[in-house]
């Protein structure tokens, strides 16, 4: 018995289309354990108020006020999500570039690098008691 390619055809289509949409139908969002909304809080230019403060007390010029800033917003993160290694490697990077202009440490001089920032992170972990000496 042979069926009328008519018929056929326009069942295939049907089948199609129904693929089609359900291949167009994605879930609206970021995918589960999407971090985007933490990076994009790490360059929000709204500071609290204790934190403008401590910003304006920061002596210097405007590498020195930079440097507060990275402090500022590394002791946010290690604060709020110490476990999120792309957004506190991300400040720490930023951090590392001011101190070597601040310091005028040339990118080979590991030991002056590694000083001048664990200077720095020592001044943010202590008053957090993230830090011990010795």
């Amino acid at each position: 018995m042979k069926q009328n390619i008519c018929a056929i055809i326009p069942a295939m289509n049907e089948k199609n289309q129904d693929s089609d949409v359900a291949k167009s139908k994605k879930k609206r969002g970021p995918p589960f354990g999407n971090q985007n909304a933490r990076m994009h809080g790490y360059y929000c230019k709204s500071l609290s108020q204790p934190e403008r403060d401590e910003l304006n007390k920061a002596p210097g010029n405007v590498l020195d006020r930079r440097i507060m800033l990275l402090k500022i917003r590394i002791r946010n993160i290690l604060l709020s999500a110490p476990g999120n290694s792309r957004v506190l490697n991300h400040a720490m990077m930023e951090l590392l570039k001011a101190l070597q202009t601040k310091y005028n440490i040339d990118g080979n001089d590991v030991e002056g690098l590694t000083e001048a920032l664990r200077k720095v992170v020592r001044d943010i972990a202590l008053p957090l008691g993230m830090w011990r000496e010795g």
